[in-house]
């Protein structure tokens, strides 16, 4: 499912950081006024619930390995070699934590969010700097 959406995460990615550093730059120098700054907001409703959400998905897939882990561990001698087996599965298939991932720029997480965040700060103290 990443590898289907994943072309078109990125470009969503580009466009929101893109509207939200223009429009703010915009703001900060009064070429704009505050009733149109509103795709400046898309960052924080669009970005941040998308990094919220895969930080949940890495955080419950980790979860779900060391459960199985210990059920495995914990199973009886009789349903020792079906329920082990069953077990390690899971254990493989969430060994890769799930996490959204953008074609580009790498998994997304609460970490990757604040970096992104960080640096969309960076560059618009940059462009006002350069603009004064």
């Amino acid at each position: 499912m990443s590898a289907l959406f994943s072309d078109v995460m990125a470009h969503l990615m580009v466009a929101l950081f893109a509207t939200s550093l223009i429009r703010t730059l915009q703001v900060l120098v009064n070429s704009l006024d505050l009733r149109q700054v509103a795709p400046a907001t898309l960052i924080l409703g669009v970005f941040l619930p998308l990094a919220t959400m895969s930080q949940t998905l890495t955080d419950a897939s980790a979860a779900m390995s060391e459960s199985a882990y210990r059920a495995a561990a914990e199973a009886r001698d009789d349903e020792a070699v079906d329920v082990r087996r069953a077990m390690q599965l899971v254990m493989v298939a969430a060994s890769r934590p799930a996490c959204l991932a953008f074609k580009g720029f790498g998994p997304l997480s609460l970490r990757s969010a604040g970096a992104a965040l960080k640096a969309w700060y960076q560059w618009v103290n940059l462009l006002v700097s350069i603009s004064e």
